[in-house]
């Protein structure tokens, strides 16, 4: 004879995990990064500030942001192979298909290298 369990539906009360980057109050309906409010980071920073306050725990100073959009601009080129391939695919494609296509092709290249540790 089996005994039926009861089963909890949706995620209510569940915790997979704590994190001292992100803070999700739904019941508030906020969501906190690094201890600023996710619509405050929307209407006053960059996306690129908001990668580094996420990386490094702070906002960047002026010197700081110049850097990390340095080392963000070094990291952005591609190859003549991918801009032979991106420009060979119809100007009509959609997107997100082409991005797709090329990050795909970037899959076949060399090995990726292993991330450095970020600060959590």
């Amino acid at each position: 004879m089996s005994v039926a369990k009861a089963v909890a539906k949706g995620l209510e009360g569940v915790v997979i995990d704590s994190s001292n980057i992100c803070l999700i109050d739904g019941n508030a309906g906020r969501l906190i990064y690094r201890g600023y409010d996710i619509h405050d980071l929307a209407a006053n920073v960059t996306f690129e500030e908001a990668a580094y306050l996420l990386w490094n725990g702070e906002l960047p100073t002026r010197r700081q942001l110049a850097e990390f959009n340095k080392q963000l601009s070094d990291e952005r080129s591609i190859s003549e192979k991918l801009k032979a391939l991106i420009l060979s695919l119809p100007p009509s494609a959609n997107t997100l298909d082409v991005l797709r296509t090329a990050i795909s092709a970037l899959g076949t290249g060399s090995p990726l290298k292993k991330p450095t540790s970020q600060t959590q």
